[in-house]
């Protein structure tokens, strides 16, 4: 990580597991955030470890308190 969360910009860059979604290949993701009084932006960039880009990503962010203590509880919703 490059910057703090509470930073108006911070950058988060990490290596992810082989996934179908870039043809079964690791991936370096890098991650901006950018703070603004109207909205909170992000920018991901990524590649697959033989060099080949993934499609770029970008939306709107939120950032809260996690309260989660135990998370094997949790169940994710797709919307």
């Amino acid at each position: 990580m490059q910057g703090k969360f509470d930073d108006e910009t911070f950058t988060v860059r990490f290596i992810s597991l082989p996934s179908a979604d870039w043809g079964n290949k690791t991936a370096f993701h890098q991650l901006t955030f950018i703070k603004s009084e109207k909205q909170n932006v992000f920018i991901q960039n990524a590649i697959v470890d033989t060099g080949e880009a993934i499609a770029q990503q970008h939306g709107t962010y939120t950032q809260e308190m996690n309260t989660v203590t135990n998370p094997v509880s949790t169940h994710w919703e797709n919307k």
